[in-house]
This record gives structure tokens, C-alpha cells and sequence, in this order.
């Protein structure tokens, strides 16, 4: 079944392969590989186990093997109609479509890691599955004998196998805060693995229906740097917890993980009022540091007024230069005009030699034309002389067809003399034989009439 649908889904990636962009075929490579690798991986998983339980048989931190272990279990299950706890957990698996394979498998082992602790509670949940169907359906098949576990599985939707006042969709989004679980409500958690990227999607499906929702008290006792969105198996052992009398703050450090930065509000308010004072200090410093920076400016204030006094000094000795520069000035101004004369005269004589200039290449340029009309003059000579010829030639060739024509027909018209005397030469011919034939036949009449007296 697995090599199936691993095989199933190469082919819908190399199908689409022209439609996916460069990352999503990364992922579909990496995916690949990874289906490819799946019974090495087990193996070595199977192998590491292996060496675990001989590490603890020689530490002999257990006192009974695992067969026996599971053997107690079976026999000291409390089943859940026997249960003194009503509180029920319904998995929502109506979000399968949108989930990947490996999500989706991902998303099924936290339900039965679920599973197995409530299995070894004393008073354990209601468990429920909804939605179990088509991709969900197909992966829950692979752990056989699920049909015989102790939950109630539903093929269509939860809303129409459980009563709706008693259901409240959990969702990190909702803007409700759950204070208390109660008996007889079943608290749904959405079985979905998609790494935020249906956000708000369990709080519309909850509107949608019209059914209550709520989220955990996390901000109240506990503070994270991560998003307030768990996993499905930590919001249900969070869950248990609660229902085995400790608090939310208790529930919360005891099931979330460290790495989502977890930290109890009290420590990060007194975390706060120290880093206020830290600040107010860094601001009494600064105050310090402004003071003795107003005062090296009022030092700095003396020392430019001093410059500016030098700067006036050197003011008055710059407007005696610019005098003196002044007085030059005009004598280069004076030369200056001198030579715009002079480049003046220049000029006009420039213009005239290059008046002349043009005037010679008028000249030239019009004894070209002329020379270049008389070219095309003989070349059109040359045409139509080049032309008459061929013209003559082409009446010549007229003239000697004309004379072949008539020497053909007058041929053909002493050929067609010719055959009309020769047809009436055989037309007499036949005349004579036809009244020869017919005197015959007279003769040989007459003759058998004789014979017949």
C-alpha cells in the first residue's frame, strides 16, 4: 500500500512538473528521496531501539518486559463508558485535503500518541474521531487493528454525531478565554499539520457552524516567544492534566516544550522592572554626560568668537587685494577689447575668403551636374541604339517566320489538291465496280429462274 502510494505520487509530481515553480519542485525532489529511503530509516530506527532496550536490560531500570508490560495494560484498562470523566476530545480530520502526506501521517501519530495516554489514565477522556475519510481514512489504515481501539470514529462530520451544545472548537485566534473544562462538552481540536499556513482556519470553521469557540489561558499565566498555536497532542495532555486537579500554569510548564521559550509571567514582569531600572540609570548617566557636554560647549563658544575676530582681520586685508585685483581687472579688460577688434577684422576677412570658397564650389558642383547629364545623355544613346537593333532583329526573325508560314501553307494546299484527286479517282473506281457486281447479279438471277422452269 505504501510503495502504492509513493509511487502514486512521483507520477502526479512528474506530471505537474510543468506547472510548479523551482521551490516546489525542491520539495517534491527532497519528498522523493525521502520515500525512497523509508525502509532504510526504519531499519535503522528498529536497530536503535534494539540497542535501547539492551542498554536498559543491563541498567535494569524496568522490572518487567515490554510483552508483559502490554499484557497489565490490557488488563487494568478503565474503558471509556466506564470512565468517570465526561470530558470529551474530538479530533477534527476534515482539514486532510489541505495537508501534505507526511503532514498528514504526522497529524495521525500525534492522535495516537493521544491515544495511548488515555488509554492509561484511570479516568480516561471521551475520545472522538470526525472526518474519517478518503486521505485520512487511507493513512489511519496503515496501523492495523485501529477499528478495535477504544474510540468512537465518525466517517462525516462531528456536527452531526454530537449535540451542538456541548461543542467548543479550540483555536489560538479566538478572542474567548477557556477558564474551566467542563462535564459533558466535547472541546474539538483541529487535526491539522500545516506549519501556520492556514492561519484563523479553525475559528471560521467554528463561525461558520455557529458553534462555540474558545483558546487556552496562555497568556495569563505563561509567556512565549513563539506563537501561542501547539501541536494536538500537547493541547490534549494539557487536557489531562487539568482534569488530574493541577493548574493551567502547572498544565502549561509541565506539557509545552522549552524550545518554544516558555517563561511564567510573574518572573518576566519582575524581568521588566529590572531592565526599567537599568534604563533609568543609562538615562541619570546621559543627564551626566549632557552636562559636561554644555559645558565644553560654552569653552568652544569662547574659541570661536576669538576666530571670528581673527576672520574680520583677514576680511579687510582680502578687500585691499580685491581692490588691487579690481584696478587689474580693468587694464585686462581694456586689452581684451583691443583684441576682440583685431579678432573682429579677422573675422570679416574669414567670411570673404569663405564666401569665395563657396562660390568656386558652386562652380564645380555645376560643371559636375553638367558632366553627369552628358553621361546620361550618351547612355541613353547608347539605349535606344542597343534597342533599334534589337527591334530589327526581332523583325527580321518576323519576316523569315512569315516566309516559312506561307511556303507551309502553299505545300499544304498542293497535298490538299493532290488527296481530293485521288479520292475521286477512287470514288470512280468504286462506281464501276458496284455496276459490274450488279450486272452480275442480274445474270446469275436470270439464270437460276431458268433453271428453275
Amino acid at each position: 500500500m505504501e510503495t502504492e502510494n509513493s509511487n502514486n505520487e512521483t507520477i502526479e509530481t512528474t506530471k505537474s512538473q510543468g506547472q510548479l515553480s523551482k521551490r516546489q519542485l525542491k520539495k517534491a525532489e527532497k519528498r522523493r528521496v525521502w520515500i525512497e529511503t523509508k525502509a532504510e530509516r526504519r531499519k535503522e530506527e528498529k536497530e536503535r531501539r534494539k540497542r535501547k532496550m539492551e542498554r536498559m536490560r543491563e541498567e535494569r531500570t524496568f522490572t518487567e518486559s515490554r510483552s508483559a508490560t502490554r499484557k497489565r495494560l490490557k488488563r487494568e484498562q478503565v474503558l471509556m463508558r466506564d470512565s468517570e470523566c465526561k470530558i470529551g476530545v474530538v479530533f477534527d480530520l476534515q482539514f486532510a485535503s489541505l495537508m501534505h502526506q507526511r503532514d498528514l501521517g504526522k497529524c495521525i501519530k500525534q492522535m495516537l500518541r493521544c491515544y495511548s495516554e488515555n488509554r492509561r489514565l484511570k479516568a480516561p477522556l471521551q475520545m472522538h474521531i470526525s472526518s474519517l475519510c478518503c486521505e485520512a481514512l487511507i493513512e489511519m489504515e496503515k496501523h492495523n487493528g485501529y477499528k478495535a481501539w477504544d474510540i468512537h470514529f465518525y466517517e462525516d462530520n462531528f456536527f452531526n454525531n454530537l449535540p451542538k451544545d456541548s461543542l467548543v472548537y479550540l483555536s489560538g485566534d479566538s478572542d474567548n478565554v477557556l477558564q474551566s473544562l467542563e462535564q459533558n462538552k466535547n472541546y474539538i481540536i483541529g487535526g491539522l499539520v500545516d506549519h501556520n499556513n492556514h492561519k484563523g482556519i479553525c475559528l471560521r470553521k467554528a463561525q461558520e457552524l455557529g458553534i462555540s469557540h474558545a483558546r487556552l489561558p496562555i497568556d495569563k499565566y505563561v509567556c512565549m516567544k513563539t506563537r501561542h498555536i501547539l501541536a494536538v497532542n500537547h493541547v490534549y495532555e494539557i487536557m489531562v492534566q487539568v482534569t488530574l486537579g493541577k493548574t493551567w500554569r502547572e498544565a502549561f510548564f509541565h506539557v509545552i516544550p522549552g524550545r518554544k521559550g516558555i517563561q511564567d509571567v510573574s518572573e518576566e514582569s519582575q524581568g521588566n522592572s529590572v531592565e526599567n531600572q537599568v534604563c533609568s540609570e543609562e538615562s541619570q548617566g546621559n543627564s551626566a554626560e549632557n552636562q559636561v557636554c554644555s559645558e565644553e560647549s560654552q569653552g568652544n563658544s569662547v574659541e570661536n568668537q576669538v576666530c571670528s575676530e581673527e576672520s574680520q582681520g583677514n576680511s579687510v586685508e582680502n578687500q585691499v587685494c580685491s581692490e588691487e585685483s579690481q584696478g587689474n581687472s580693468v587694464e585686462n579688460q581694456v586689452c581684451s577689447e583691443e583684441s576682440q577688434g583685431n579678432s573682429a577684422e579677422n573675422q570679416v576677412c574669414s567670411e570673404e575668403s569663405q564666401g569665395n570658397s563657396v562660390e568656386n564650389q558652386v562652380c564645380s558642383e555645376e560643371s559636375q551636374g553638367n558632366s553627369v547629364e552628358n553621361q546620361v545623355c550618351s547612355e541613353k544613346s547608347q539605349a535606344n541604339s542597343v534597342v533599334n537593333g534589337v527591334v530589327s532583329e526581332g523583325n527580321q526573325v518576323c519576316s523569315e517566320g512569315n516566309q516559312a508560314i506561307s511556303e507551309v501553307c502553299i505545300k499544304k494546299a498542293i497535298s490538299g489538291e493532290k488527296r481530293e484527286e485521288k479520292i475521286e479517282r477512287n470514288v470512280n473506281a468504286g462506281d464501276i465496280k458496284l455496276s459490274t457486281q450488279n450486272g452480275e447479279d442480274s445474270q446469275n438471277a436470270e439464270k437460276r429462274e431458268l433453271a428453275d422452269l
